[in-house]
Parts: C-alpha cells; structure tokens; sequence
C-alpha cells in the first residue's frame, strides 16, 4: 500500500502531475477553488473525455472560475448550499480510482504559496471507495445549486471599459469574453480587480455618516414626504458625476500607485519565475543522479550474471562432459565383449502362429460374449416393438464387431476394450519381475472368476431373449445355471483359450530369454545399462544448467533494456529542461505583459479622464442616504406607517434609479454594475 505525507511547497506539484496522468475519471471535493492552473488542466481533461465530478461550497471567491465551461464540456459541476448547519469543508480529490489526495489543502492560489498544508496521497483501496462514498453522500443529501457564469476580465475591470454596459435590465445577458485568458490570467484578473479597488476608493470614496445625516434632515424639512425624493436625488446624482472629475494631484498620485504596484507585481512574477526554473532544473539533477546510479547498479547486475554463466560453463557443464565422456569409453570396451545367440526360428515359427491364431480367437469370442451381454436383451427389445420375430443370439456372435457399429463408435471402442481384460489376465506373470509361484496362481484364479462371470452374464442374457421370443415359458433363475449348457460352452471355450494363450506367451518369452548372455556377458550388460543410466541423469542435470545459462541470459537482455532505457532518459531530461523552462519562461512573460496591458489601460483611463460611474457605488450613495431617511421615519411615526412610508420612499428611489439608468443606457453613456 502506498501512502506518502507531502508538506508545501511540493503539493501543487504533485496534483498536477498526477491529475496529467488520468486517463479514465477525476473526482475533485474542495470548499475553495480559485487555481486558474488546475482549473485549465481540468478543462483539457473534460475536453478528451475523461469523467470529471466537481463539488465546491457556496462562496464568493468560487465564482471567479467559469465552472460554467468545465459544465459545457460534459463534467458534472455541484456547488452545495449552506443549510445553516454548517459548511462543506472537504478536500480530497480521486484519480482513475486508483490514488487518493487528501488533507488540508483547498484548490486556491492561497494554499499554493501562502499557507501551510500538508496532504496524504494513498492508494489504499478502502480509502479511495470511502472517500467515493463519502462524495455520493453528499451529491444525494445535499440540495445542489445551478452554477454561476464567472465575470470575465473584461468584466471585472468594466469601470474603464467603454464597450460594456451592464444595467439592471441585461444583467443576465452573457457578455462577449474579448480578453485572452491563459495559465496566469486569473492573476491579471486579480490586479485588475485590486486597482479598481484603489481607484474606487479615490473616486467613488464619501462620508457616510455625512450622507446619513443629510438623509434624516432632508426627510425632517419634507416630513418624509417621498414625491419629494426624486429632485433630492438629482441633487446626489449631479454631485456623484462631478465626483469623477479627478483633480491632477489625485490623478498622479493614483498613477505612482499603480506603478509601484505594477512593479511590486512583475518583480514577484519575476522570482516566481526564477523559482519554478530553479525547482525544475533541481528536480533534473535530482533524476539526472538518481537515474545515473540506478544505471551503475544495472552494469553491476550485468557483470555479475555474465560470471556466474562463465561459472556454470566452466564448472558445472564441463564436469558433466568429462563423465559421460568416460562412461561413453566403458560402454564401448564392454560392447567389444557383446554378442548374441542365434534365434532357433524352427522352434519360434510354430509358436508364434499359435498364438497368432489364440489371440485372434479371443478377440472373436469375447468380443461376441461382450455384444450379447450388452446388447442381446436391447436388440430383441427393440425387435420386438417392431413387431419382427425374435432370433435368439447363438454364444459365438460372427457378426458382433459390425453390429456394435450399428451402435455408435463408443459401443464399438467399449468392446474392444472388454476384451482386452482377459487377455491381460492371462499375462498377469509378465508384469512382475522374478514373480512368485503365487503371483502365477493368482492369474490362474482371475481367469476362472472373471470367465466364470462372463459365461453366467452371458448365458442370462440368452435366456432372457429366448423369454422375450417366447421360445422359453420360464425367467432365469440363478440356480438354472448349473442346468445351462450355454454357460458351460462360454466358461470352457473362453478359460481353455486363455490358458493355452498363456503358455504360449510365456513359452516364447522363454526362448527370447534363453538368448540371454553368459554370467560375465550378463554382468557387462548390467554395468552398461547403469552406465547409460548415469549418462541420462547427467544430460538430465547439464539441461538443467543450460537451462540456467539461457535464464541468466534473458535477465541480462532485461537488465540491457532497462540501461538503454535509462541513457535514452538521461539524454531526453537536458531537453525536456530546456524546454520546460522556456515554456514557464513564456508563459510568465505573456502574464507579465498582461500585468502591463492592464495598468497601462488603466493609466490611460486616468489620464484622459475617462472614468465613469458606477451604478453600484451610487446605489451605495443612495442607499446610504435612504438610511438616514428612514430613521427619520421611524423616530417620527409609528411603527406601521413607518414601515409604509419607508415602502413608499423605496419604490419611488427604485423608480428613479430605473429611470435614470434607463435614460443613460439610451444615450450610449457607460455604466458599472
């Protein structure tokens, strides 16, 4: 089971590598998520088909990524609503169901460089199906909400885009994204945010409790009379547009600032930079020396298996050799002293068609005693259903061999196997070496008993068909076959044949035997078959080191691969470095120029003093003013018609709000969110 603690700053690393490497699924659980990166390689991998599940909490900083393309692509987005009882706070993430990341850390750009995390990367099998588990758990019990387009850069610095207008009236229209967005583009998207926070601050800033005040006094002279709102708020509506005349003092000031901040920001895209290319070219040499001993270790390996080959050639097999080259010298001066006696055909001859005829003979009769047995019953049977006369079987069947055919190739097979029971009875002697005189009596007794159990079989069987033809009024009874001369024939015929098949046999073996050497010559036999005997146990045991040299050889065929292998991959890493780096190297580069683009953008805004309202900070304006109305209001009537009243002057701010944005909108004027 693998299992690995990782702290900062090696976890980032690690979740890109591996997410890379998927192949089939990914399943990501994570409260925050807001790394541009991991996001892009989430999109690739949606892209060419790999299953993807995201499951974020319900937060603000979860709506920067556009989850809404992740969606388009076929990936299953969740976000999960707060139900009051708490937050999902899970991290953990699923790859190919194979290997586990779990801990502290959130998909933020936060956790990658500011805090300290720590996560376990496992492929514990219980864990994974657990974590999957626990993943479901919360997809079925949890209510999930529809995911929210992210704003765009073009968006989020709208203030000081004159081609984007986005009123209450089209909030929900998509606008056009014409911003290239790239691996780092989520952090031009953060300093654009953080200028329009500075420059919010400098244009838009006001006292609100000055507004508030003025709100409770303005209520006080009308009474809180709400027809009166609309001309108090174009008096705060021509005072919020002259508020955007930026004076030059301000305007440099607001200048050195986005400088300084543009600075502070390439300085540390610079060392960030310089970071990465560092880490790269260290985690080279790391694999450049590890690689580099894996390979000295191999050339080790290699070496000594090409010696314990020479060993096994040199020894082992060699010795063998010499043996088998000395006995191969015995048995041929022990074959110079060989001979054999003549063969006395007149006396073979004779013998040999004896048992020739005997053997034919026993397979005709017991293969005929074998087809009425088996099939003699089911072949009057079968006559007799239709409706044929019933031919009683004779003991000696002629045509048993031709008539099995009828009966399929395994009725066949299974008589030729029958008969070759008796047959081996009668050689019982020869199948052991110097038998005894009871072995002898033994095969004796078999031949009786199992011909005396064929003959009763097969005279049952001829009864029962004569029983069946009708040519017999009487079933067979045991004690009829003593009465039966149909068992007799069979037990005297079949036993005589065996018998005299035996001595034959025996007889002819003799002769052979006779044909054995003198005691000397016989010994020398003796030795030469020990001989060859050792010979074969040596061949046997020189095999077995071939087969070890053929073994060894194929290790060292590996181990040859596996060094290739690794010279191709320690010439490949100088490349891949090179290559990474200027990859990292471009990629910071266009993120710098777009760190430029946008301060430039926003340098040229405040220059040619083209800053315009914000619909958002005169609702603030407005709202804040409305504060103050309203207390007025409440402090002045009672509870009921204030709240009515408070109703009223709301609808009729509403109004003139719509009113207004309305009539800039027709005038192609434009406007913040």
């Amino acid at each position: 089971m693998k299992q690995e603690v990782v702290n900062n700053p090696n976890i980032f690393p690690i979740i890109r590598e591996e997410l890379l490497r998927s192949n089939s699924s990914i399943t990501v659980v994570t409260a925050w998520f807001t790394d541009h990166e991991l996001f892009n390689i989430l999109l690739e991998k949606a892209g060419s088909g790999v299953t993807l599940n995201v499951l974020i909490a319900q937060n603000k900083d979860n709506e920067r990524l556009d989850f809404k393309a992740l969606s388009n692509l076929g990936a299953k987005v969740n976000v999960l609503k707060k139900d009051g009882t708490g937050m999902m706070h899970q991290k953990f993430c699923l790859i190919d169901d194979r290997v586990a990341i779990h801990g502290s850390y959130n998909w933020t750009l936060n956790a990658r460089k500011n805090n300290s995390e720590s996560v376990i990367i496992t492929d514990h099998r219980q864990t994974i199906n657990d974590l999957n588990n626990n993943y479901l758990d919360m997809i079925n019990n949890a209510k999930p909400i529809k995911i929210k387009k992210a704003l765009s850069i073009p968006q989020l610095i709208n203030p000081f885009f004159k081609n984007n207008v986005n009123t209450d009236e089209n909030e929900n229209k998509e606008v056009k994204k014409d911003y290239p967005i790239n691996a780092k583009s989520n952090s031009a998207s953060d300093f654009a945010i953080l200028l329009e926070d500075i420059i919010a601050a400098e244009i838009f800033k006001f006292d609100k409790e000055e507004f508030i005040n003025q709100g409770h006094t303005k209520a006080d002279h009308t009474n809180g009379d709400h027809q009166t709102l609309p001309n108090t708020l174009d008096t705060l509506y021509a005072d919020f547009i002259n508020s955007l005349d930026i004076a030059q003092e301000k305007k440099e000031n607001l200048l050195l600032k986005i400088e300084e901040l543009k600075q502070n920001r390439i300085n540390k895209l610079n060392l960030e930079k310089d970071k990465e290319i560092n880490a790269l070219k260290k985690e080279a040499d790391s694999k450049i020396h590890h690689s580099t001993i894996q390979k000295d270790n191999i050339l080790t390996e290699i070496e000594n298996f090409k010696l314990e080959q020479q060993k096994i050639r040199d020894n082992e097999i060699a010795l063998i050799d010499d043996k088998n080259s000395n006995h191969q010298d015995e048995i041929e001066k022990l074959e110079v002293e060989f001979t054999r006696t003549k063969v006395k055909w007149y006396e073979l001859i004779p013998l040999l068609v004896l048992l020739t005829g005997l053997l034919s003979y026993l397979v005709v009769f017991y293969s005929s005693a074998a087809y009425i047995l088996i099939f003699g019953k089911k072949d009057a049977m079968m006559t007799q259903k239709k409706g044929l006369d019933i031919v009683p079987p004779e003991v000696f069947e002629p045509e048993a061999w031709s008539k099995a055919a009828d009966h399929g190739n395994v009725a066949y097979l299974f008589i030729t196997l029958f008969v070759m029971i008796p047959i081996a009875l009668s050689l019982m002697k020869k199948y052991f070496k110097d038998p005894q005189w009871y072995i002898n009596l033994i095969a004796y007794a078999l031949i009786i008993i199992v011909d005396g159990f064929i003959a009763y079989a097969v005279a049952k069987s001829i009864h029962e068909v004569e029983y069946l033809s009708g040519t017999i009024n009487t079933p067979f009874e045991f004690s009829q076959i003593f009465t039966n001369a149909d068992f007799y024939l069979v037990f005297v015929m079949g036993a005589l044949g065996l018998f005299l098949f035996k001595l034959i046999y025996e007889k002819i073996h003799s002769a052979f035997d006779d044909r054995n050497l003198d005691a000397t010559r016989s010994k020398n036999l003796t030795v030469k078959k020990q001989l060859q005997k050792k010979i074969m146990a040596n061949e046997k045991e020189k095999k077995n080191h071939l087969q070890r040299v053929t073994e060894i050889n194929q290790k060292i065929l590996l181990k040859d691969n596996e060094k290739n292998t690794i010279e191709k991959d320690l010439a490949a890493i100088p490349l891949r470095v090179n290559a990474d780096a200027h990859n990292i190297d471009k990629n910071f580069s266009i993120h710098i120029n777009e760190i430029e683009d946008v301060a430039t953008m926003y340098e040229h805004k405040i220059k040619n003093n083209d800053l315009k309202f914000s619909v958002h900070a005169l609702r603030d304006r407005i709202n804040t003013f409305l504060n103050g109305w309203v207390n007025y209001l409440h402090g002045k009537y009672s509870i009921p018609n204030a709240k009515q009243m408070t109703a009223d002057a709301n609808n009729t701010k509403d109004e003139w709000l719509h009113a207004k944005l309305q009539s800039q909108n027709n005038s192609k004027v434009p406007q913040l969110n």
